[in-house]
């Protein structure tokens, strides 16, 4: 049924013999299970014109003869309506019984997560053709710990091919496989990171507003949260408390508006973690591992105190 529909659509036209074809991409290939290689050449020449950004466009005007701006806004329209409708599809099979309210809950909770699952799956910050300061701008981006609304650009241009000139093969399976690595990512992320206080500390100057509402039964009662800021952005979350729902709606905003703040996070406790195990080490001194590194030609013997010392003394000096 998922091929038949998406195989009745029409046709790419036609390009010009100057836009060069793309035909590796191995992480396109596994997803959409096509052999690039095997591709008609105008689809490998559109699929060209997928990854490129509307800034290289400019740059390399003499490569895409025809191709406007606008070609790339349908393209990316299309992905965009398609990745939703897929992704509906995916909550659907997952929650069968659930209300529409719930699905679009669960749909603006998870949607951030799974597209940047689905661009770092794809590598399409990899693949992407991107003008010069475009390109200089997501370094900067991604250094930080953000994300880029220039590789989601391009990443729902992609889509938009898949759709058009893949006929979508694969895609269903590959959204619900990321939808459920994206739930698993977020309840995670609920549990380990005190959303809250993060938040907090980021937009606390944003007078942020909290509103609760109870959802279901008695038997089966969920809380809905809403977290507003002075400026109109909003996240939203759910959970069987009112705590808890709260520190999802924060996590939400976060990962939308302030993704940099949760790799901070991130990397600060797992920094802290990595020094704080360096130092108990450290504080063993012992002729026997310094002789041990210098028979291995080694001038530090830490690696050697650290894999002959028991994790029990190290826990307990």
């Amino acid at each position: 049924m998922e091929s038949s529909v998406y195989s009745s659509l029409p046709r790419l036209v036609a390009l010009p013999d100057t836009v060069p074809e793309t035909r590796d991409w191995p992480e396109l290939a596994a997803a959409s299970q096509t052999d690039l290689s095997m591709l008609d050449s105008n689809d490998a020449r559109w699929l060209t014109v997928a990854r490129t950004h509307r800034s290289a466009l400019y740059e390399q005007a003499a490569t895409f003869p025809g191709i406007s701006p606008v070609c790339l806004t349908l393209l990316e329209g299309v992905g965009a309506a398609t990745l939703n409708m897929e992704f509906r599809r995916a909550l659907l099979a997952e929650q069968p019984t659930g209300t529409a309210n719930q699905f679009d809950t669960e749909f603006n909770r998870t949607t951030r997560v799974v597209r940047q699952l689905l661009i770092d799956k794809l590598d399409t910050a990899v693949h992407a053709s991107l003008g010069n300061g475009e390109a200089s701008s997501l370094k900067v981006m991604l250094d930080n710990g953000g994300s880029s609304r220039t590789v989601e650009a391009v990443l729902l241009q992609v889509v938009g091919w898949w759709s058009l000139a893949a006929s979508c093969r694969n895609l269903r399976q590959f959204i619900r496989d990321v939808y459920r690595q994206a739930s698993a990512t977020l309840a995670d992320d609920a549990t380990t990171i005190d959303a809250k206080t993060i938040f907090q500390g980021t937009f606390g100057g944003f007078n942020p507003e909290y509103q609760v509402n109870p959802e279901g039964p008695d038997h089966n009662r969920t809380f809905e949260a809403v977290v507003r800021t002075s400026d109109g952005r909003s996240g939203i979350g759910s959970g069987r408390s009112k705590k808890v729902a709260q520190q999802i709606a924060c996590l939400d905003y976060l990962q939308k508006y302030a993704p940099s703040a949760i790799a901070n996070h991130r990397a600060t406790s797992k920094a802290a973690r990595r020094t704080s195990s360096r130092l108990r080490l450290e504080t063993i001194s012992d002729v026997r591992y310094e002789r041990l590194a210098k028979s291995f030609g080694c001038t530090d013997a830490f690696p050697f105190a650290r894999a002959l010392v028991h994790r029990s003394w190290s826990n307990v000096t």
